[in-house]
């Protein structure tokens, strides 16, 4: 396992493509929480043109947006944030 990532509190976050694939150059392993779009992400570069970019920093903030909103919507707590996040996500499949 990775750290920060794997430390026991964080909530870790993976890189999966459109089609749920997860990225080849992605964390992987059992401390991974969620995986979100990470691939092919189109940004805007410092000079205002589009460019594409990957990996889990590109993942992890579309969870902490949904965190934030779970929370500001009522979730007392990180466990509760994290319980109404899993039943909101599809599963992809064992974890790792």
């Amino acid at each position: 396992p990775l750290y920060p990532a794997a430390y026991a509190g964080v909530v870790a976050v993976t890189a999966v493509d459109r089609n749920g694939r997860v990225f080849r150059r992605a964390n992987r392993g059992n401390h991974i929480a969620f995986a979100a779009p990470g691939v092919n992400l189109v940004l805007a570069e410092t000079r205002g043109r589009p460019r594409t970019q990957s990996g889990t920093s590109f993942a992890a903030p579309f969870v902490t947006a949904a965190a934030a909103l779970l929370a500001r919507s009522g979730a007392s707590d990180v466990d509760g944030v994290v319980d109404a996040l899993r039943r909101a996500a599809t599963d992809l499949g064992e974890p790792g």
